[in-house]
């Protein structure tokens, strides 16, 4: 097979500099080439026959991209992780979650946690090329995984910019009654439906509702 560079350019281009192994094979790249550039330093390994070519960046953008790419393309970019590549907090987590079919055998990676469960076609989307949970879901399994104060401020922010609306979230939590973590979301919902939608109008709701305020 021929040398494909446009392909490979734009195959990277668009993955922040990332490519899986069967990508380069498919541009005409063999197996002794890219073990010869991973050798030479021109490539770099980020994960599971995922490469970062030449001198892009190891930012965290690319090493999302290379968690999914590693995974296959039936994974899914869930939790924080998927939280901040919506735009809904300001970093990547330390360790990105990733759902993958339940039957589906990975070993552990550095920097993966990973998530076996089946994500619904109907609750992921694609965004920047990523396969992610859509926001209402992403905005839920956060606001679990992090906990009253930190997944306040990502319910907060969502709702805020009116990213999501309050009845659908609440129809997806009656749908998530074994999911972990779902007290906290309840309790989230339950303030968010008061009216106290913002951390700070909480805590003076929480005051005034104390010294017996209401109104």
């Amino acid at each position: 097979m021929s040398l494909d560079e446009k392909r490979l350019h734009r195959t990277v281009r668009d993955q922040d500099g990332a490519i899986r192994l069967d990508q380069a094979l498919a541009c005409g790249y063999s197996h002794t080439t890219v073990r010869r550039k991973v050798a030479a330093g021109e490539w770099t390994r980020l994960a599971h026959r995922v490469y970062l070519v030449g001198s892009h960046r190891r930012t965290p953008t690319v090493l999302v991209r290379a968690a999914l790419l590693s995974l296959g393309g039936d994974a899914v970019l869930v939790g924080p992780a998927a939280a901040w590549w919506h735009g809904l907090t300001d970093r990547c987590p330390d360790v990105v979650d990733v759902a993958v079919p339940p039957r589906r055998q990975h070993r552990t990676r550095p920097g993966i946690r990973i998530v076996r469960r089946v994500v619904p076609r109907a609750a992921s989307d694609t965004k920047r090329g990523v396969r992610v949970t859509t926001l209402p879901h992403t905005v839920l399994d956060t606001a679990a995984a992090l906990g009253l104060v930190e997944g306040a401020r990502v319910m907060d922010t969502a709702l805020q910019r009116g990213a999501v609306a309050l009845p659908i979230l609440e129809r997806l939590h009656e749908g998530r009654a074994r999911r972990r973590g779902n007290p906290v979301v309840t309790r989230l919902l339950t303030l968010a439906a008061g009216g106290a939608v913002s951390e700070a109008e909480r805590r003076a709701h929480r005051c005034m509702t104390a010294d017996g305020i209401t109104g």
